[in-house]
This record gives structure tokens, sequence and C-alpha cells, in this order.
């Protein structure tokens, strides 16, 4: 593959998930197989240097420098997992390297002077990171078995199994412990090409047949051994190494270059919606909105993206923002004369409790609303209804179904109850609702007769006529993190039902709580549209990353 071609495809790709990861393993994958450099048929073939191999062997073992090596499985002829070319060798990694384990960690027996060592957590993919290396005694007749050497292979036996790195002058004579295989390759053999080929393995899964454990996965010495290895002519080893080195270094640049445009990118968008969030005015803000249409293909690349226009969308609604007023609008203050009204008479037929306002939270609004809005309590605008707690037994398979909190925002199992209950225990479509525990938020009811769960209150309207319930909605739903900050807990939040009827509610005129409710229905909705347009372009990418990127 040439670095044209992977110019003309990185784009596409990158834009997938784990999608440069995916591009880098087709680097890999290509070159194992014998698919990204040309083949010379003018070189040593590898079983050569497999013979060259085996007469090195033969001849440190008759000089007494090499033990009997303990003998690998032969490959059967169906046992390759894919197809390499003809002059290149299926081999155990037993048959080309030199292995060992590093020194045992034990403080009682190990004497010497204390040396530097590696241990698993030094030990990345393609480097090793020295900020914290430790230290063990070591006597210098070990040295020679326990240290490493430029150009050795070191590999994890656990944590991640097979990650390796080829040692460098930084680590250059260092020991290493126990939980590192190191690899010296005979015969000149390429340290890189059998680095990269692990890593290769590891994106593929084909390494992981080799582990032992359940949970914690370990790589022993002699499974390691056994690992069957694609071996190329040594000189093509050395060209494979070189061009995958060069694209993934392209790989690198066309990634930093990406990643300066994203930032350029993020920077305008965050402008664009810093300019809607603070619109001083109706006029400011269908300014912004307009800068935001002109821009969204390239401002908002992910859905993700749409989540603070979303916000910003809410908080102009409820600040009064949005939508310009109208002089002949009734004032919100007229509205609330009629829900006091109303809630004195519910009052009086002793269905409300009037409860006195004490130690108030929620009960500022850090912004000025317009002069012909009012502000309230939530507890003056509804009745904040409790669920019913149910114990385990009395939830059934069979029933009125029960909602819970999970129910709305996953696809949790339901439960059932044949329990008759007071209507306030009931939800029924278009019921407003508001999840307290754990998960927070607002929901308008869109599905049949339900029994709502203890930690979700139903908001019942003292007057549908002065305040539309889609409004209320909207507000709850841009408040929801400031009310499960307020909450207490720590693992799991909690939000007491007076705070949240001390919650601090703006109210606009009726007339005007209808336009921002259009409004709001209509940016939404060209946000959603947005949102399916970035999800499916996502898909595609994803799909397109998986086509090129597979090679069998």
């Amino acid at each position: 593959m040439t670095p044209e071609e992977f110019t003309e495809v990185f784009d596409e790709i990158a834009e997938a998930p784990e999608g440069i990861e995916r591009l880098r393993e087709l680097v890999l994958q290509l070159a194992v197989r014998g698919r990204l450099v040309p083949q010379d048929a003018n070189e040593e073939p590898a079983s050569v240097l497999l013979e060259r191999i085996a007469d090195e062997k033969f001849r440190l073992f008759r000089e007494g420098k090499l033990r009997i090596p303990k003998p690998v499985p032969p490959i059967a002829t169906d046992e390759a997992p894919f197809e390499i070319p003809d002059h290149w060798e299926w081999v155990r990694l037993g048959d080309i390297t030199n292995s060992r384990l590093g020194k045992m960690l034990d403080k009682s027996k190990n004497k010497g002077p204390y040396r530097r060592y590696l241990r698993n957590a030094n030990v990345q993919w393609f480097r090793f990171d020295l900020s914290d290396v430790l230290e063990l005694r070591l006597e210098d007749a070990e040295l020679e078995e326990y240290s490493v050497k430029e150009n050795d292979l070191i590999v994890c036996e656990g944590g991640e199994p097979g990650r390796a790195a080829v040692c460098g002058p930084d680590v250059d004579g260092m020991v290493f412990q126990k939980a590192l295989h190191r690899v010296r390759p005979w015969c000149g053999i390429s340290t890189w090409y059998l680095a990269y080929l692990l890593r290769c393995d590891t994106w593929s899964q084909r390494i992981n047949t080799l582990f032992t454990g359940a949970t914690i996965k370990h790589l022993t010495g002699k499974a390691l051994a056994t690992h069957m290895v694609p071996l190329p002519p040594l000189s093509e080893q050395y060209r494979i190494v070189s061009k995958v080195d060069e694209l993934m270094g392209l790989i690198d640049q066309l990634v930093a270059a990406r990643r300066s445009r994203e930032a350029v990118r993020t920077a305008a968008r965050d402008s664009v919606l810093a300019a809607l969030r603070n619109a001083a005015t109706p006029e400011d803000g269908q300014a912004a909105w307009t800068r935001i249409t002109e821009r969204m293909d390239d401002l908002f690349a992910i859905p993700a993206d749409l989540a603070p226009l979303r916000e910003a969308v809410l908080q102009l609604a409820v600040r009064g923002k949005l939508v310009p007023q109208d002089l002949n609008d009734e004032p919100a203050s007229e509205s609330l004369k009629r829900i006091a009204a109303v809630k004195a008479r519910t009052a009086r037929k002793g269905r409300v409790k009037v409860r006195k306002v004490v130690d108030p939270t929620l009960t500022r609004l850090n912004y000025h609303l317009p002069s012909s809005w009012a502000s309230a309590h939530l507890s003056d605008l509804t009745q904040v209804l409790n669920g019913r707690a149910y114990k385990k037994n009395e939830l059934l398979p069979e029933g009125t179904p029960v909602l819970r909190v999970g129910n709305l925002f996953t696809s949790n199992q339901w439960y059932h109850s044949d329990l008759d209950l007071d209507e306030d225990k009931y939800c029924e479509e278009g019921d407003l609702i508001y999840a307290w525990s754990a998960s927070f938020g607002p929901f308008i009811w869109r599905g049949p007769k339900v029994i709502y769960h203890y930690h979700i209150w139903k908001l019942s309207l003292f007057s549908e006529t002065n305040l539309m319930k889609q409004f209320l909605y909207n507000f709850l739903l841009q408040k929801t993190q400031d009310i499960k900050n307020a909450g207490h807990g720590i693992s799991m939040v909690h939000m007491t039902k007076e705070k949240m009827e001390q919650l601090i509610v703006p109210l606009p005129p009726l007339a005007e709580q209808r336009r921002i409710v259009a409004k709001v229905d209509e940016l939404m909705g060209l946000i959603d549209r947005l949102e399916q347009h970035l999800v499916a372009k996502r898909e595609y990418h994803e799909a397109f990353a998986a086509a090129a990127t597979n090679v069998v």
C-alpha cells in the first residue's frame, strides 16, 4: 500500500470509531501476510535461514554454550491460520528465538547489589516507560542470565499478555523480573518484525489461544514458544519493518493534522455556542442561531457535539431569550393569581398540604427574567405526588405494570402489581413525572396506565390552562443537573421532596409559553435531523473502515 493510497482512505477510516487503530492494524495485517512490500525471487528463502539457525544452535550446543531446548510441536499442513508467500515459512517462535523468564522477586533469597529492573508496568507497546523503575538485588554471576541487551524483545507474561517492546540504549544492561519474557532472535532475525507480529496477533486475538487462567490471563514461556510465526526471508523482514515505520509515521502525521483541524473546529463551535448562550435578547439569540445553521456540517461532527446545542436552546427558552416578548400578552403575575386560587380551593378540600418553606434550596435564579414574567416555587404550581414503595414479594410477573426509574432510562425488566391503589398512584399518558433517585430527569409519559414507583414523582399541575406542561418539562430538563447536585448521597444520589417543592420556576405569560414551546420543538426537530445524519454518517464510516481493513 502506497502513502498515496493511505492518504486517500485515511479520512474515511479515521471518522469511524477506533478507525485509527483499525488503520494501524491494517498495516500490520498486510505486513505479516506478505502484502505490504513486494517479494524478490532472487532473495534467499526463509527455509535457508532456518537451516542456518539449526546449524548455529548445533554449534553452540557442541561448544557447551547452549542447553538442549525443549522441543516444540511440528506444524501440521492444515494448521496455518492464513496463506503466506511461497518463499516464507510457518515456524514456532521457539524455533527462531531463545527465550527465558526474568528473576523471581524474593527479598529473603535475592542477594548482591541493588540493580534497576524492568517489570510489567515498564513495558508498553514498542517502548519502555522508565518513569517509575524499582530495584532488586542481583549477584554479578546472574547478570548475564537476567539482563537485557539492545535488540532484545521483552514480552509481558501477565497484565496484557503479549505486550512487547524492543530494547534500546535506554534499557541496555537493566535486569528484568519474572513477569517478563526476554526473547532473543537467532541469526539476525528482525526483533521489530517479531514485535509488530505480536501486536498484530493481539489485535486479531490469535495469541489469545495461548493464555492460561480464567480471570487473570498469563502467557507462559512454554506457550509463547509454540506460537506460530510467519517468517519472511531475512532481507524482506527489514524491508517490511522499514515500510511499517514509514506508514505508521504517515498515520501519525495525518492524525496530528486531523487533530489540528479538529481543534480549529472545536474552537469555532465553542465560540458560536457561547454567542448563543450569552445572547442578551431574542434577536441576538436568533442571529447566533442563524450563524450556527449556516455552518452546522462544519461545526458538529459527532452526535455528542449536539448535547451543548440542545442545552443552549433550553437555556434561552427558560430565560426569555428564545422568542420576542409581546407587550399585549397578559403578564404571568395574573396567571399566578389564578393558580393560587385553584390551589387554595384544593387545599380547603383537604387534598393539598400547605407547606411552610424551610431551609430553601434551589430557590434563586442566577439570571434576570423579562418584566412580563414571574417566578414561583414548584409547589405553588404543581402537586409533587409520591409513588409507591414496593417490597420484593409485591412485584409480580402479571398485573398492572410498575414503572421504575430503570424503565425510564433503559430497557430494564418490567414488574407488575395486582394492588388496588388510590388514583394518585397511577400514571397515565400525558402525565409529567420526574425520576429523583440515582438517575434524574423529567418525562412526559407516553405509555399505558401504570403504577409509578416511589423513586418517581408525578407533577400534577394546579391549572393546566395557566402553565403549559411542555414548558415546565423543558425547564426541568435543563435544570436537572442542578437538581441532582443539590441532592444527597454519594454512590446513589437522592433528592428530597421538600427541596424539590421549593425549586424556583420561571413563568412566562401563557401566550409566550406557547411560542417558546413551539420554537423549542422546531429547533429540537432540526437538531434531531442533524443527529440522524451524523449517526448515519458514522455508520457509513464504520462500514467503510471494516471493509477497507478486512484483509482476509
